[in-house]
């Protein structure tokens, strides 16, 4: 049986979005699983109860406060990995980019994950150009995915680079900001993504 996962980010404060998205969203996708990028912005635990396991890592735009309330909540996959239905996954936070890559590549040397969660996509691909054209990812998450190569790399972060693209053999998903009704179904076997928004079948 595949695992299904509700990949969120960059709900940027929007409170209610994240509400839709962790009862009926979930519900509606039958997810196992709900994956947040970062860029929460929202401070109310209560927002983030959900019927589904829930992993996230913190963004550039959350404080120290969020990835408290991450760590409290025991959501957060900031530089650790965690093994949640049948999968492995590991993140890199907005906050700690540096800390949490070296964290993961010590642990891991070359083990094999199933899914990075990571606030920033890797740098030079389709995910990570903004308005400009310019390349705004960063380079340690491609340093971390060539090392663990996983099957799947979620991130967020840049909202004009919705879309999908493959970093080696590691299919990378950018699922576009919740705060614009965007989010992402991935199936890990078979691999496959649907980018979808709110309100659109």
């Amino acid at each position: 049986m595949t695992v299904r996962i509700l990949h969120i980010s960059d709900v940027h404060g929007l409170e209610e979005a994240l509400r839709y998205a962790l009862t009926e969203l979930a519900e509606r996708e039958r997810v196992d699983l709900v994956v947040f990028s970062g860029d929460l912005e929202v401070y109310g635990e209560g927002s983030l109860q959900s019927d589904k396991p829930l992993l996230a890592v913190s963004g550039n735009m959350d404080d120290h406060s969020i990835e408290t309330m991450l760590n409290r909540l025991g959501v957060n996959v900031g530089g650790r990995c965690v093994e949640t239905a049948g999968i492995k996954v590991c993140g890199i936070s907005g906050l700690y980019p540096s800390r949490d890559a070296v964290s993961l590549l010590a642990a891991l040397g070359n083990q094999r994950v199933d899914v990075l969660v990571s606030h920033y996509p890797p740098r030079g691909t389709d995910v990570d150009r903004a308005y400009t054209g310019a390349h705004i990812g960063k380079s340690l998450v491609n340093e971390v995915i060539e090392a663990i190569r996983p099957k799947v790399c979620l991130c967020g972060h840049v909202h004009e680079a919705r879309g999908v693209c493959r970093l080696g053999s590691t299919l990378v998903v950018n699922p576009g900001p919740l705060s614009m009704g965007y989010y992402a179904v991935v199936e890990l076997q078979p691999l496959r993504v649907r980018l979808k928004r709110a309100g659109a079948p």
